[in-house]
């Protein structure tokens, strides 16, 4: 509940100097409780997460209300991520078989910028953790346009933006950048390769 503290003070003081108040002191630290003595109490109530202090001429001593502030709440960003490829490659040694991750991950807030990141490591959170945070440092700022007319080509990778609603069909690498994006879906015609990492740098070329 949220109350004016300059408007409190001026009530107590004009209180406390009608009644002639010398000594307040706080009585009750946990349950916030004020008392003197000429058992008068001051028309206020103390609530909790609001520290204040009441400082009186009259009197040299300082009220407080020792319970701690909670932290404002701020509203984080919500950052979505999604991982667009996992490639496992295993080594067999003579006791065990190594393993190693290579994973791509994409990362957006429905603003129109999309961050793509790799990361490589024997573990797969440790991997999936690096291609997080190099993704918020490769920044993309995709333009998807839609042409009926025009064949899109990047290294052997060949499709059409077509102004059509998507499909079962389309391509998934492309539906996944478009959910972190947040641009309406289009819909993508692929005429060649459909590797997912030709997708991805064709896309990154194109738009």
């Amino acid at each position: 509940m949220n109350f004016n503290i300059n408007l409190i003070l001026k009530k107590i003081l004009l209180k406390n100097q009608k009644n002639n108040i010398n000594n307040i002191y706080l009585d009750n630290y946990d349950n916030n409780i004020y008392t003197n003595t000429k058992n008068y109490t001051p028309d206020m109530r103390i609530y909790k997460n609001n520290i204040f202090k009441l400082i009186c001429p009259f009197s040299k001593k300082i009220l407080y209300n020792k319970t701690k502030l909670k932290k404002p709440f701020y509203k984080k960003k919500i950052v979505q991520k999604i991982i667009l490829k996992i490639h496992r490659t295993s080594l067999t040694l003579k006791r065990s078989r190594v393993f190693r991750y290579k994973i791509i991950t994409c990362v957006g807030t429905n603003r129109q910028w999309v961050g793509i990141g790799e990361g490589k490591n024997r573990l797969f959170k440790r991997s999936y953790s690096k291609s997080v945070n190099t993704a918020k440092q490769n920044v993309y700022n995709l333009n998807f346009e839609c042409n009926d007319y025009k064949q899109l080509k990047y290294k052997g990778c060949t499709f059409k933006a077509l102004n059509m609603t998507e499909n079962r069909k389309n391509l998934k690498m492309y539906d996944n950048l478009i959910k972190v994006s947040g641009y309406q879906k289009i819909k993508l015609v692929s005429y060649s390769s459909k590797t997912s990492i030709n997708v991805l740098k064709s896309i990154l070329h194109n738009f």
